[in-house]
């Protein structure tokens, strides 16, 4: 959304400039990074560490989806693009003090589109939850398409935080429609995440909320740091390889075998 185009009416500019009001009151926002209408925002927790959220993917061919989502201003429809619709649900998903649950509510708004983009439709509805939350188990999205996944996301990192139906309501007050049916319940989406829990981890979804069939305490960390490193050998791997082919080269052109330990 951009708010200086003079073609935009004049009350959804200020139900943009409000939004990003409240985005610049978040004491975890990094405003001096950017604001609501850049794609990249930037959030700093309490021990210091950034969480960049880039909304550039949801203009990818493999993410964005024209015409899923509308708000209704002043008895007014307007459409939004993928883009604004993951802005305020990333909004809607923002915690009052921290920012801990944000990177998982943003896997989740980016793999809903491109779910839906895979399969054709507009709406997340109570006939694809079941396959929507299965494609969560087990694979990921990032710009260039889906991939499996080392291990579930985390329960109460990315599921609990970002449940559709929850996140739909929160939206729902602000005039917004689409993209996550108005019937799709939270008792539907347990039932279906609890079903694919059994048949596609072999546990229940007790046992996946309390971190898997081991339940031990560091599991749920562990899944984090788990995704992390796959995404930093994914972003490095290419640098590696380079480093090592370099190194190894050298080693044979210098005759520099003795120092391979080192």
């Amino acid at each position: 959304m951009k708010v200086t185009d003079s073609s935009i009416p004049l009350h959804l500019i200020d139900f943009w400039k409000n939004q990003n009001e409240k985005l610049l009151s978040n004491p975890c926002f990094l405003k001096e990074e950017g604001t609501l209408f850049d794609d990249v925002l930037c959030f700093m927790n309490n021990k210091k560490y950034v969480t960049r959220i880039d909304f550039s993917l949801f203009d990818l061919p493999h993410i964005k989806i024209d015409g899923a989502a509308n708000i209704n201003i002043d008895g007014q429809c307007y459409s939004l693009s993928a883009k604004d619709y993951a802005k305020l649900f990333i909004l809607a998903c923002i915690p009052a003090t921290n920012t801990n649950h944000l990177l998982g509510a943003y896997q989740v708004v980016v793999h809903i589109f491109a779910f839906l983009n895979r399969n054709h439709s507009l709406v997340l509805s109570s006939s694809n939850v079941e396959d929507f939350l299965g494609s969560i188990l087990v694979e990921s999205v990032n710009e260039l398409g889906f991939y499996n996944r080392i291990s579930p996301p985390s329960y109460s990192g990315v599921v609990k935080p970002s449940s559709p139906p929850k996140v739909r309501n929160k939206l729902q007050a602000l005039g917004v429609v689409g993209v996550i049916d108005n019937r799709l319940t939270l008792i539907k989406v347990e039932k279906s995440l609890d079903a694919v829990c059994r048949s596609q981890l072999g546990f229940t979804l007790n046992e996946y909320k309390q971190g898997g069939s081991y339940n031990f305490l560091g599991l749920e960390l562990g899944q984090y740091y788990v995704d992390y490193l796959r995404q930093v050998y994914q972003k490095d791997y290419l640098y590696m390889l380079v480093y090592k082919k370099t190194i190894n080269k050298m080693i044979k052109k210098y005759d520099l075998s003795s120092f391979c330990s080192k």
